[in-house]
């Protein structure tokens, strides 16, 4: 089964005829102008005009003025929405959010009327508007925007350019929200200008202007020397929430804000601020892409989420797996006695909270088993990596970066002296001693490859130059071989031997593929599709080139569900096994041409399989879960370990369903995938009730059908559609679950629905137009919505269940409910399990007597080191929410960092100490810290 590919930052493409089209527009509204007749104005008309701005045009804070606009095709601009680059291919997606406009009031006087929001300035939406940077002063202001410190900024789209267009790749972005007729914003002018040209090399500046385009543009070129962009339609201005201006907002490569603030003099961004964002230390820039800020983590000895890959050593002794929870752990093996050891440690991968970063796609692990890799999905700015760890210790070694796109598989060569990485535009090849890339091959027609395999040292052949084969969605199979020999694998060189393509279809895109034990041939997998394939090959002893012939297809008749895209030889080559989306193992006898059997060991959908000696298998699974076959296919007692988390695959629509109150504060869900437990959780009143209660009761399915729109192809497909016409997602994006939200004043007649996918949640209107996304965390396999339409609820792959804000999809709490798999441990009474409730923005949570033990928090110490990870006290002492606030968050669909700056400057609460702070001691106190490598004892992490 494939994986899920990486999806980069959406590149905008903005397409405008700037000059000409503004020069045009600019010649007919003076056209315009000089026909209409001459207006006389009176000394006490022109007097009244001049005092009334002057009330409006001074004081601390300036009322942003909208206008009356016209369209983009009036204003002689062409726009076309951003399109997310994706490994290769732009999907346009419109992104245009509609919410009700603001109400205004109209002022008249003699001769003129002047339009402004008749609204005050708002209460600070944050404690202070702060630096994501230790090098950074802090700022302890008030602004009135939304707060996105610390956040993924808001996609930048804007309907025209005044200048030329920036190229924003790689760069930090300020931008400054203005107006021509503002003070503060024009006495601004000059810094953003030094800050253009001081930092010219690092640094973005972007003024963005709702105003008349020859307004904008009259004063863009007399007065700024940086880029400036009009956003008529305010779309900017509605996504940031921006309600006083001039309103500047730093945003990182990784579209992380960095600083915000409502300057009220030209200085309060200084030069210096600026220099230790975007100039960090050595120390600060290790740190880019890698948040600043402390993660709160579901803490397990098994895995929360789906297993992808799995490794063995030569030797047997060591097994490694690599999760969508964002971790990889080595587990003990014990050959004698079949059945799997202690949990060795637990490896976390930098990565982020709320979205898919810091998911591992694979690993691997060196034949002698003292080096793991491992690669997944860690940026969107596409520069991926992939980690070297010891694994004795589980310390970091090395980062190898420079990859393009999430690294989707990763092979040792047999010697242990290179290292192959399969990614979603090509494949690179290293030397293990350094890291030094010695071979890259880009010319994968911008497809993933998701399989490579190493031909093996064989008696027959002790001496032969090492050689590996690779899959690739684009259909082939392409085989490399080493250019020459060297006994150094610093100056070994590999060559591209043959292409042989070997199937293009989009229902059959070849997946893994594994070389037999002899060397001869190699076996390949498919996504969508129950085929398998035999392909013969061998190196020509006469030209630079390979012989590959097809060999044969093993016999899959009557097959007819899932897949079987993962493909493995037993350790002797007498059978070949393969799996995918199915709880099956097909095993065929007489090295895939002999009889076929089934094996129904697996506890669930494999996702990953390895053959061992003695003819044992072992497999993972989405449950997740780890399970041993002997050689029958039967589940090794003892060797076996399953994930304690809920399982909501196929809980959605009128299948065993998420429930959902009225008010949205009560979920009612499965506890398995067979429906046969069920368990009730009231986030205000902060406990479990029994399935049957009568508040429980009170819970509803998500509505699937709308009088006036249909949506279809939603089910654990690529192709959903709205009315019959596609709605387009991220490339190769797979939708699993749909709630259509009650109509509400809000909705505007239109209606409202959510699609929940791999990578995110998304909101649409009636017609298809996007109001929202959310990245989430794993496969949002069940969403709902409140009778109320205030709260939109998703259950995930992670086994947590999320509260999100209807109106614009803010993220409100995050719900972890603990589900123990083996019998011993059940728990008849589902008032007594354990759970956890925390806050995403603030960190704070509520928990089961018991439940404390199930989380953690992670600091990022960069891209080059282990994170820090730490649970217990004092951390849990001070982040218990004692004051209320998760309990209010779902009351007032308000996220818990406005309620808790709302206790502090009531004075009810004392403010803060940052997280930062609070983990940063926590650590350094830890006797026994390891560099972030939490060493597990029955779940626990031992500090």
């Amino acid at each position: 089964m494939g994986l899920p590919l990486q999806r980069k930052t959406r590149k905008r493409s903005i397409d405008l005829k700037a000059e000409n089209s503004l020069d045009r527009y600019l010649a007919k509204k003076a056209k315009e102008e000089n026909s209409k007749p001459a207006r006389s104005a009176s000394v006490f008309g022109l007097v009244t005009t001049i005092t009334f701005l002057a009330f409006f045009g001074i004081g601390a804070f300036y009322i942003i003025q909208r206008k009356p606009f016209d369209s983009p095709e009036e204003m002689g601009i062409s726009a076309k929405p951003f399109g997310q680059v994706v490994q290769g291919t732009e999907a346009p997606i419109d992104r245009v959010t509609k919410p009700a406009p603001a109400p205004k009031a109209s002022v008249s006087v003699p001769s003129t009327t002047v339009e402004a929001k008749a609204v005050a300035p708002p209460e600070p939406t944050s404690l202070q508007a702060l630096t994501l940077s230790e090098t950074s002063p802090a700022q302890p202001k008030s602004i009135w925007a939304k707060s996105y410190i610390g956040r993924k900024a808001p996609e930048f789209e804007v309907e025209g350019w005044i200048t030329d267009k920036p190229n924003l790749e790689g760069k930090f972005v300020l931008i400054d929200f203005w107006a021509t007729w503002c003070p503060p914003c024009r006495a601004e002018t000059p810094q953003l200008n030094a800050f253009q040209e001081k930092f010219r090399d690092k640094l973005v500046v972007i003024g963005v202007s709702d105003e008349q385009v020859g307004k904008v543009k009259d004063y863009t070129q007399r007065h700024i020397r940086y880029y400036s962009a009009v956003d008529r339609s305010r779309k900017m201005y509605k996504q940031y929430e921006i309600e006083g201006i001039p309103h500047l907002v730093l945003i990182d490569p990784e579209g992380v804000v960095r600083w915000e603030g409502f300057p009220q003099e030209a200085t309060d961004l200084t030069e210096e601020d600026v220099a230790a964002i975007v100039s960090p230390t050595a120390s600060d820039r290790s740190n880019e892409g890698f948040g600043a800020t402390p993660i709160l983590r579901v803490n397990s000895e098994m895995h929360t989420a789906a297993i992808r890959r799995m490794a063995v050593d030569a030797a047997e002794t060591t097994l490694a797996t690599a999760s969508d929870d964002k971790t990889v752990k080595l587990w003990e093996l014990k050959a004698e006695s079949d059945t799997f050891g202690s949990l060795k440690c637990t490896i976390r991968l930098p990565g982020d909270a709320g979205s898919s970063l810091g998911k591992a796609y694979s690993v691997a692990l060196s034949p002698d088993g003292t080096l793991l890799a491992a690669g997944g999905w860690f940026t969107d700015s596409g520069d991926e990596a992939i980690y070297l760890y010891d694994t004795e210790t589980g310390a970091m070694r090395q980062r190898i970066g420079g990859l393009s796109g999430a690294v989707l598989h990763l092979a040792f060569s047999p010697d242990g002296r290179f290292l192959v990485a399969c990614a979603n535009r090509g494949i690179q090849v290293h030397a293990v001693s350094d890291g030094t890339k010695i071979f890259a091959d880009t010319d994968y027609g911008g497809d993933p490859s998701y399989g490579a395999d190493w031909s093996p040292v064989t008696s027959d052949n002790p001496d032969a130059s090492p050689s590996f084969v690779t899959t690739c969605y684009d259909g082939k199979l392409r085989f490399y071989t080493v250019d020459g020999k060297s006994d150094s694998a610093e100056t070994t060189r590999f060559r591209r031997a043959v292409v042989a393509k070997i199937a293009r279809s989009k229902d059959r895109r070849p997946v893994s593929c594994a070389v037999s034990p002899d060397g001869r041939q190699v076996a390949v997998g498919y996504e969508k599709s129950t085929r398998v394939d035999v392909i013969n090959f061998s190196p020509s002893s006469t030209s630079p080139t390979w012989s590959v012939s097809y060999a044969f297809s093993p016999d899959t008749s009557g097959i007819d569900y899932g897949d079987l895209s993962l493909v493995e030889w037993s350790r002797d080559g007498t059978r070949l096994l393969a799996g995918g989306r199915s709880d099956d193992l097909i095993v065929w006898e007489d090295a895939g041409r002999g009889e076929r059997k089934i094996w129904r060991g697996s506890p669930d959908t494999v996702m990953g399989l390895v053959s061992m000696s003695g003819g044992r298998t072992l497999i993972g699974t989405g449950g997740p879960s780890l399970a041993m076959l002997d050689a029958h296919g039967e589940r090794i007692p003892g060797g076996e370990r399953l994930g304690e988390v809920v399982d909501f695959r196929g809980h959605r629509g009128d299948q065993r369903p998420l429930f959902v109150s009225y008010d949205g504060a009560l979920v009612r869900f499965p506890f398995d995938y067979s429906g046969t437990e069920w368990g009730a959780f009231s986030a205000s009143d902060l406990r479990f009730f029994a399935s049957g209660s009568p508040e429980a009761a009170a819970t509803r399915p998500a509505t699937l059908r709308h009088p006036r729109f249909r949506v279809d192809n939603w089910a654990d497909r690529d192709d959903p559609a709205l009315n019959g016409r596609p709605i387009h997602l991220d490339h190769h994006e797979m939708t699993h679950s749909l709630a259509i939200a009650p109509d509400t004043a809000e909705a505007s007649g239109k209606g409202r629905f959510l699609l929940g996918t791999a990578w995110n949640v998304l909101c649409f209107d009636g017609s298809g137009v996007e109001i929202w996304r959310q990245s989430v965390p794993a496969e949002a396999w069940a969403v709902n919505v409140s009778g109320d339409g205030r709260l939109a609820v998703a259950a995930f792959g992670d086994g947590s269940i999320r509260w999100f804000r209807m109106r614009d999809g803010e993220p409100l709490l995050a719900l972890f409910p603990h589900n123990p798999r083996d019998q011993e441990s059940k728990i008849e009474n589902q008032d007594s399990r354990d759970w956890v409730l925390w806050a995403p923005d603030t960190g704070h949570f509520r928990s089961s007597p018991d439940g404390e033990r199930l989380i953690g928090w992670q600091l990022n110490r960069g891209k080059d080191a282990n994170p820090d990870f730490h649970s217990g006290d004092p951390l849990q002492s001070e982040m218990r929410d004692q004051h209320g606030i998760l309990q209010r968050v779902l009351k007032e669909a308000r996220p818990a960092r406005e309620i808790l700056a709302d206790l502090v400057t009531k004075g009810e609460m004392a403010r803060p100490r940052p997280l930062s702070e609070i983990l940063s001691g926590a650590i350094s106190s830890a006797s026994s810290n390891q560099g972030g490598v939490a060493r597990e004892n029955g779940g626990r992490s031992i500090r």
